[in-house]
């Protein structure tokens, strides 16, 4: 590496600890973050402010005249005056390198010429090599897309190990747009990033090749953030009604799309636009329902119509309603039914056999006592008051202290809250098990479980119901209770 300058202590730079990270497939590992290690400071996901400003319009400009002091000194080659200013350009998260982007670029453009374009790009270069601070980093990438020295080969490499970071992937989508093979180089870093990266990419890059088509359709909509995010964006790259009209019906292609379907109508309404803005809607819904109506029994196609048939039963528009009936009509089928017992039979689908309605009780129970930790979800599922006491009672026995340990007062707990919580909520008519249960609640350090155990309370005592092995647990829990509010607000169990 042959930058020219470079700061007078031994502490890395953010591509120092990118490069240092990479590995030989050219992605960081699950593991790498750019956030700080201190337990007590939260910060964001990398990537994620960016990804909210632009999902949730949250991008005001800032006073662009600090940076503009930056990029005056910077084209001057005052580079060392130029980094003491950029502090005033970023003092808080308000002030990110994408709200100042649109308008820097312009100011350059309307500068051009009375700036210094070669010292532009190498105070970028400088930037992109040895800044320590995020926003720095994407200064440098942003100043890239208008000042490019297309020869440097190891720009190239830092552009593309950074891209990697999905902290950086959107800017570096910006820098590579003057270069010959922008749209090869877009998918590589789609590829590489799994986060926010991957959803910028996915929104940048053009379906121009059969194998970038195949990959948006397999893989488009997976990141670790949420597929609604791209679900819009790769149905209409990839013409996602074309898809489901030329797949064979028992095909992984028609699975695959199915998914992305599911990733349109669960955005419908949320924080991008979903199935509504897809210009053919209906036609791809009836042909993905028409298709499925006739392919082997299959839960990944019976999933998708129960969310087509849940979306569309709401709707007005009486065609709509009919999706939502055809859909119903296949799920109802013995083809799918006896398919979904067999499968709960053999302990498999479990959720989904519950929600079609297929009586799964022997298995959840039977699922639960092999490991409790692991399907606890499963017992929203139960309605029988003595199915829901038998898991109680092997709940009960069965919960160690570690299961439903928290820091105090922590709004929300961990799998042994999660399972008392959903058994607190079936359990009625005031049983053995959920005295038993109450007790326990009582106990835990969980906010959102106290407050349930305390209602529920104040219905036994409305009720008459309170034992007096209760009432000592409520008197206990009055002495020790570090939450003054809910304390005084319960005051009168």
């Amino acid at each position: 590496m042959t930058a020219e300058y470079r700061p007078g202590d031994n502490v890395p730079s953010i591509y120092d600890k990118i490069h240092a990270a990479i590995q030989p497939n050219g992605e960081l590992p699950s593991s790498f973050s750019l956030r700080s290690p201190k337990p007590e400071e939260i910060e964001w996901a990398d990537g994620a402010w960016d990804g909210v400003c632009i999902y949730h319009n949250r991008l005001e400009t800032p006073d662009l005249s600090p940076l503009i002091l930056v990029l005056r000194r910077g084209s001057s080659h005052v580079f060392a005056h130029a980094k003491m200013a950029l502090p005033e350009v970023f003092p808080d998260e308000d002030h990110s390198m994408l709200s100042y982007i649109d308008a820097a670029q312009n100011w350059i453009l309307d500068h051009s010429e009375e700036l210094d374009a070669t010292n532009l790009y190498l105070f970028a270069r400088h930037l992109l090599f040895y800044a320590r601070e995020k926003e720095e980093v994407k200064l440098a990438l942003s100043l890239l897309e208008v000042v490019w020295n297309e020869k440097d080969q190891e720009v190239r490499q830092a552009v593309r190990e950074l891209a990697a970071s999905d902290e950086f992937t959107l800017f570096a989508t910006f820098a590579v747009s003057n270069w010959e093979n922008k749209n090869e180089e877009i998918f590589r870093m789609a590829q590489k990033a799994h986060g926010w990266g991957r959803i910028h990419a996915v929104a940048a890059l053009e379906p121009t090749t059969a194998e970038i088509r195949r990959w948006l359709l397999y893989e488009g909509v997976d990141n670790n953030v949420m597929p609604e995010y791209s679900a819009l964006t790769v149905a209409e790259k990839i013409d996602l009604l074309e898809v489901v009209q030329a797949a064979d019906r028992n095909s992984e292609d028609f699975v695959v799309a199915g998914r992305i379907l599911v990733a349109l109508i669960e955005s419908d309404g949320g924080p991008v636009l979903g199935i509504g803005a897809y210009e053919q809607e209906e036609a791809l819904v009836r042909a993905y329902i028409d298709k499925a109506r006739l392919a082997m029994p299959n839960e990944d196609n019976y999933r998708v119509l129960r969310i087509i048939k849940l979306h569309y039963a709401e709707e007005e528009d009486e065609s709509f309603q009919t999706l939502a009936k055809e859909a119903d009509a296949v799920l109802s089928s013995d083809s799918c039914l006896n398919y979904m017992r067999r499968k709960a039979g053999q302990g498999e689908n479990l959720r989904l056999a519950s929600q079609l309605g297929v009586d799964c009780a022997k298995e959840i129970k039977a699922a639960f006592r092999s490991d409790w930790r692991k399907h606890y979800a499963m017992l929203q599922f139960l309605d029988n008051q003595e199915d829901l006491m038998e898991m109680a009672d092997f709940f009960l026995a069965n919960v160690k202290n570690e299961d439903m340990l928290a820091p105090q007062n922590v709004l929300v707990g961990g799998t042994g809250n999660h399972a008392y919580e959903i058994m607190l909520e079936k359990l009625a008519g005031y049983s053995q098990q959920e005295a038993r249960l109450l007790r326990l609640g009582l106990r835990t350090p969980v906010v959102r479980s106290r407050l349930m155990t305390l209602k529920r309370l104040r219905v036994w005592k409305e009720n008459g119901k309170i034992t007096e092995a209760l009432q000592r647990a409520i008197d206990e829990w009055k002495k020790n209770e570090t939450d003054q509010k809910m304390r005084f607000e319960y005051l009168d169990l």
